[in-house]
Parts: C-alpha cells; sequence; structure tokens
C-alpha cells in the first residue's frame, strides 16, 4: 500500500463507520502533489483491495486542502449528516471548512497524537506533535484572517 500512517488512520476510521451505515458512500480526496496518482484515488485503491464495492466510493482528486475539499463535496453532502473522518489535530479546523460549505458533520477523529506519557518527555513523537500543532495553528489564523 501506498499509505503513511496517517492516511491509514483515516481509511481504517472511515471503513468502520461504513460498515456500521451499509447506505453510505466513502468520499475520499486529495490532490496528486506532482505524484502520478492523487491521494484520492490511492486512498480509493487502497479502500477497493480491502472490500470495499467500487461503487460504493466518490473520489475528490483535484482538491488542494481541506476548504476545496469541503466546497467540492459540498453539492453532495448539504442536507446531510456526515461522519467528517480527519486527523484529530485538524479536526476543529476541517469542521470550520466544513461548516462554512454548509455540510453538517459529525466529528470523527483519527489518529489521536496523545498518550500517557508526560508532555515533557523529549522523544520523536513529541517533535511531530508540536510540528502538528504548529501546522494547525497557523492553518487556524489564515482561516481567521480570511474570514
Amino acid at each position: 500500500m501506498k499509505l503513511g500512517s496517517s492516511a491509514l488512520f483515516r481509511l481504517e476510521e472511515g471503513l468502520r463507520i461504513l460498515s456500521a451505515n451499509p447506505n453510505a458512500t466513502l468520499f475520499v480526496s486529495g490532490y496528486s502533489g506532482g505524484m502520478s496518482e492523487s491521494h484520492a484515488i490511492v486512498m480509493r485503491n487502497a479502500a477497493i483491495e480491502l472490500g470495499v464495492s467500487s461503487n460504493k466510493i466518490r473520489t475528490f482528486p483535484l482538491a488542494k486542502d481541506t476548504q476545496e475539499e469541503a466546497k467540492s463535496m459540498a453539492p453532495y453532502l448539504k442536507g446531510k449528516r456526515v461522519a467528517l473522518v480527519t486527523e484529530a489535530s485538524h479536526l476543529k479546523r476541517a469542521t470550520i471548512f466544513f461548516k462554512q460549505a454548509g455540510i453538517d458533520t459529525i466529528p470523527a477523529p483519527a489518529m489521536y497524537l496523545g498518550s500517557e506519557k508526560s508532555d515533557w518527555q523529549v522523544n520523536a513523537n513529541a517533535s511531530y506533535k508540536s510540528e502538528r500543532a504548529f501546522y494547525e495553528w497557523l492553518g487556524r489564523a489564515w482561516q481567521w484572517i480570511k474570514g
């Protein structure tokens, strides 16, 4: 599989929700970013390999960020209650974009970064948590500036 750890956690949560809701459709998104295949297509193919019927999946390969993803999904999701699956650290900002697009979401966090260990312990995971926190802080600031 071509998916990183975050994508695997998100896909696993999406598949769990899909199996609990047989009439649901799995929406996958993600831009190619210069790669030969978009992230949406890689996610779609992985879901199919894991047993999901291709007619239960809708892809959004052109959206370059969360705001574009929400806007491109809005015509299919407005008026419906949907599970929004993303990294737990990104969920608040993602929820705002989906709300702005008129989509009513149920938060479905994947890939928690918390642990039982002290936050003062130095390790690679702590560095990743700091990177994610800073990334989300910058994203929220930009979201606020753009209104």
